[in-house]
């Protein structure tokens, strides 16, 4: 890292690291459940408050850098980390991350020096839609609303406490939706959102769900039926699925864009459950 700035640049992308060294050598350890129990909840509940910061931070002076070894650095910062490597694609990722190094071995870099080898190795302009993720504070909640083979999402600020004011929903992050359906969907936004709402069509209105295996740094707000029939189909969920479902409804539920009875209602699918991550 060029500056105590871009602390995030050695510590969420260590932490990631370390992670999918685990999962490397130990697959069957099944880590990313635990990570998104962890690590993703953990950095969600934090970002969630007004009182966050961004992941890059201005530092004017080094006294100032205790402030800023926390959860945002580490675990928002390796969130969206794997949030960006799993839109790349693990190898890809890790052809942009090796010419980086190489790029600046024995030298400072910065984080636009990261984002320009990813979007060579890429061929995507990965620093406009990764920037609003790295120097805004929070992260979106998507609101889903159903009709007929097709589905409105909508991203908006999440807080914790449900008062979103004027002036703090502003930024418009691009967001992996990460569709699993048993059909093949069309539309503009199956890939990521890149503006504040749009459709999803031919979407199979049996089971569908957003940010597969939770993989995206963001909560889900379906309509309770939806929801309680998630809950009914958990079988064919990930275990970073079920978890991530679970976590989503109560901080909604929370918050009050969601009903503590829609939770309730999705939670008793689960008595079944034999996964305790």
């Amino acid at each position: 890292m060029d500056w105590w700035s871009e602390l995030w640049l050695n510590e969420g992308f260590a932490t990631w690291v370390g992670w999918v060294a685990v999962d490397h050598l130990y697959p069957e350890f099944e880590v990313w459940s635990q990570f998104v129990t962890e690590a993703v909840q953990t950095a969600q509940q934090l970002d969630s408050l007004r009182a966050s910061h961004p992941i890059e931070v201005p530092v004017k002076d080094a006294m100032e850098i205790e402030q800023i070894f926390d959860s945002i650095s580490y675990l928002k910062g390796s969130s969206v980390i794997r949030m960006l490597s799993n839109h790349l694609g693990v190898e890809v990722f890790l052809h942009g991350v090796s010419d980086y190094l190489k790029a600046h071995a024995y030298g400072n870099a910065t984080t636009k020096d990261l984002w320009a080898a990813l979007s060579k190795a890429s061929g995507k302009d990965v620093e406009t839609f990764m920037d609003p993720w790295i120097r805004a504070i929070g992260f979106p909640v998507l609101a889903v609303a159903e009709e007929p083979s097709q589905i409105g999402v909508r991203q908006s600020r999440f807080l914790s406490t449900g008062d979103v004011k004027t002036g703090e929903d502003d930024v418009l992050w691009w967001i992996p939706l990460g569709l699993k359906s048993t059909q093949k969907v069309t539309g503009a936004a199956t890939e990521a959102l890149t503006s504040k709402e749009s459709t999803i069509r031919d979407v199979d209105e049996d089971f569908y769900k957003l940010n597969a295996d939770q993989t995206g740094f963001y909560r889900t707000n379906y309509p309770p039926a939806r929801l309680a029939k998630l809950g009914a189909q958990s079988d064919i969920l990930s275990t970073e699925d079920r978890i991530g479902l679970v976590a989503d409804a109560a901080a909604l539920a929370i918050s009050g864009d969601g009903t503590t009875a829609g939770l309730l209602n999705f939670i008793s699918e689960l008595s079944h459950e034999k996964n305790y991550a």
